[in-house]
């Protein structure tokens, strides 16, 4: 990764840094800071010091009457070197505070100087404020800018990037703070509010260290990469959110033309196809809204000119994740759960009559469960509804023991690990964000309970998961009838969460072949790429990977940060050697094994060589 090979090709050659870290300006809130008591003095007419330092304020031709706060003119040096003792002194320690604070303003300033910029292209700023003839290709903003705060923060940068829209290219910006907690709390809001994509905006923790310029570097070189696409993103979200606001406005407005009569033709035809009102009724408004949403054509001619530019792109390069505070990619994660997953709440168990009669309990069943839903049994297994709406709703009382549910069972399973038959079908998307593995179900293993014995065993345990769509319970039904997969549904992605260890050859070389695995724990995270898999180290691993081992720090540590496309079981080597386990390794002799082709492990040259194996979760 050439950082300034990078900035040199994206033009970006011009940077401003924007940080209140870096101002001399003095006011009586800061000396408040230091020293209540010095601060009193400026109030207290009657102390010697008041009276000397008005004396050098009239001497500078000052009018104390015209000045708000007296503690202002000490941001002049003329006026601190004559400045009372007791206030010159507080005021220095006010600066190097401030100078303590701005060291990671200068790793920053050493790392973009490193990547080749000049210094006379870099301009610096303590304030909320750039000329107006002042033009820049990236700017670097202090989160909490002023006294501390961020309310002039976000204002400000919209007000950068609107004076910089007709420059030829984007203006794109770093946005960082020290208070990483605070910044990651509101890290899904903030663009949002500027309307600016991560490829042009990226939000960052200030870097304390130097270990934590790795992210900086990165975080650069994604910028630089991306700038060419900041545009085609921007207007794709700016299309798509103009078109939502439109469908939905359309949509809410002809809804005012329903009547009673359309509300009672809506409840006659879902309780004609044996479905539920509620579920019946949003199916037809989200799908009106879908048709509105697609008639809007600036949604698709965006996304011609993004797809035909990532289409280009993607043949030289691997996109990685962004590298920032937050998680980049729940986004997309969100997006694939919602094409197989309904929102809202599933199965009210709450409701369920357990102190009823058994006739009670069978007919809350027939009357709550519905096609697609999600149960989950008292040992753990899911289980998918695959009953026909009609069979519950057309079942007479005195039939509730012969009339049958079909459910079938849930498998959870690691991506590396699926079983490749017709008779499983497997979900793209983890049920929530916490979960590792991948849920299917196994149309070999299924339960036909009675709607009367399956309503008196809810009681043990059973609760609802989920609910899936209607298209993909129905997908899966299909499979289950015919043992054909459906044609037409599109494909999703599959992405899924990676541990690992890293250590050095010579150590791994020298263990005890039985001794248990050990080295520098990893996280990452993996996704399906045609062929291969793309694998990523996860931020806090390639801090902790930097800290422990600092010499080893090279271009293919930082494309296992980036990304790299690998099948299971292979390994790239060179000066790191990365192997992507199909199995957790058991031991160190298992690692051996896998690692050691052609004698690499022996090889003394190789001792001082990091070594990363990682495998899923």
């Amino acid at each position: 990764m050439d950082l300034k090979k990078s900035l040199q090709d994206a033009k970006i050659i011009k940077i401003a840094i924007i940080d209140d870290d870096l101002s001399n300006d003095i006011c009586t809130a800061d000396l408040l800071s230091i020293d209540g008591d010095v601060a009193a003095l400026l109030g207290d007419p009657h102390d010697p010091d008041y009276e000397a330092y008005i004396g050098v304020l009239t001497k500078h031709g000052l009018k104390i009457e015209t000045i708000p706060d007296l503690a202002t003119p000490l941001s002049d040096k003329a006026i601190l070197e004559e400045a009372p003792t007791r206030l010159s002194d507080a005021v220095h320690k006010i600066l190097e505070a401030r100078h303590d604070n701005a060291a990671p303003v200068r790793r920053v300033l050493k790392l973009l100087e490193d990547g080749g910029l000049l210094t006379k292209n870099i301009d610096f700023y303590s304030s909320p404020l750039i000329p107006a003839d002042k033009f820049y290709d990236l700017i670097i903003v202090d989160y909490y800018l002023v006294r501390n705060s961020n309310q002039q923060t976000l204002p400000f940068i919209d007000t950068v990037i609107t004076a910089h829209k007709d420059c030829d290219n984007p203006l794109q910006v770093i946005l960082m703070s020290t208070h990483v907690t605070q910044l990651q709390s509101e890290f899904r809001s903030i663009r949002p509010l500027l309307k600016a994509s991560s490829s042009r905006m990226r939000i960052m923790g200030k870097p304390m260290t130097d270990d934590d310029l790795i992210h900086w570097k990165t975080a650069l070189h994604q910028l630089a990469s991306d700038r060419p696409f900041v545009s085609a993103v921007e207007d794709f979200v700016s299309e798509t959110s103009k078109g939502l606001e439109l469908a939905a406005r359309d949509q809410a407005n002809k809804l005012w033309e329903l009547d009673l009569q359309a509300m009672d033709i809506l409840h006659e035809t879902a309780t004609l196809d044996n479905d539920d009102f509620c579920r019946y009724v949003e199916e037809c408004i989200s799908r009106h809204l879908l048709t509105a949403l697609e008639s809007y054509t600036g949604i698709r001619s965006s996304l011609r000119v993004l797809g035909d530019s990532l289409m280009e792109h993607r043949n030289t390069n691997v996109i990685a994740p962004v590298a920032e505070i937050g998680d980049s990619r729940a986004a997309i994660r969100g997006l694939m759960r919602s094409m197989e997953w309904r929102g809202g709440p599933s199965l009210d168990h709450t409701t369920y009559p357990a102190q009823s009669s058994a006739l009670n309990k069978a007919q809350w069943l027939k009357k709550s469960l519905r096609f697609g839903m999600v149960l989950r049994s008292n040992d753990g297994t899911e289980w998918l509804n695959l009953t026909q709406a009609c069979d519950l709703a057309q079942a007479k009382e005195d039939a509730f023991d012969k009339v049958s549910l079909l459910l079938i069972s849930g498998v959870r399973s690691r991506p590396l690990n699926q079983e490749k038959n017709q008779a499983m079908v497997y979900l793209s998307s983890t049920a929530t964000d916490t979960e590792t593995e991948i849920l299917g179900w196994n149309l070999r293993n299924i339960r036909t309970p009675s709607i009367q014995e399956f309503a008196e065993d809810f009681v043990n345990g059973w609760s609802g998961l989920g609910e899936l769509r209607l298209d993909q319970a129905q997908s899966i039904a299909a499979t289950y009838s015919s043992r054909a997969s459906r044609v037409g549904l599109q494909r999703r992605l599959s992405s899924w969460h990676l541990q690992g260890t890293a250590l050095l050859a010579g150590t791994l070389s020298e263990a005890d072949p039985e001794s248990v695995l050990a080295g520098t724990p990893l996280t990452g995270h993996a996704m399906s790429r045609g062929n291969s898999d793309e694998l990523h180290i996860d931020r806090e691993s390639m801090s902790s990977i930097i800290e422990a081992f600092p010499a080893s720090i090279n271009e293919e540590l930082l494309r296992a940060y980036m990304g790299v496309q690998l099948k299971a079981g292979n390994k790239l080597i060179n000066e790191t050697l990365l192997i992507y386990c199909k199995e957790k390794p058991s031991s160190m002799r298992d690692l051996k094994f896998l690692i050691n082709h052609d004698n690499w492990l022996s090889n003394g040259q190789n001792k001082a060589k990091l070594v990363l194996a990682v495998w899923h979760a």
